[in-house]
């Protein structure tokens, strides 16, 4: 009778065994790489949504909008500031 490995015993679940016993909190250096990369896009993008918001602002209360009539929708000088 021929008996086969199965599982944990076999070669590729050996190999499997030893790979899964290093440290997972080590990281790789794509994963490092990666981790960087998507922390600087995430700030990039952040700064460009505040940039974004900060024209924005600035332009509705300096009366610089208009709606698709070409008439302003704010007008800057009526703003109550006490």
């Amino acid at each position: 009778m021929l008996v086969t490995p199965v599982g944990m015993d076999t070669t590729w679940g050996e190999m499997m065994s030893t790979i899964s016993r290093v440290d997972l909190n080590e990281q790789t250096l794509l994963q490092a790489r990666l981790n960087k990369l998507t922390s600087s896009i995430g700030k990039v993008g952040l700064a460009i949504a505040f940039l974004v918001l900060v024209v924005l602002v600035v332009r509705y209360f300096t009366g610089n909008t208009e709606d698709e009539n070409e008439n302003q929708e704010f007008n800057g000088e009526h703003l109550l500031i006490p």
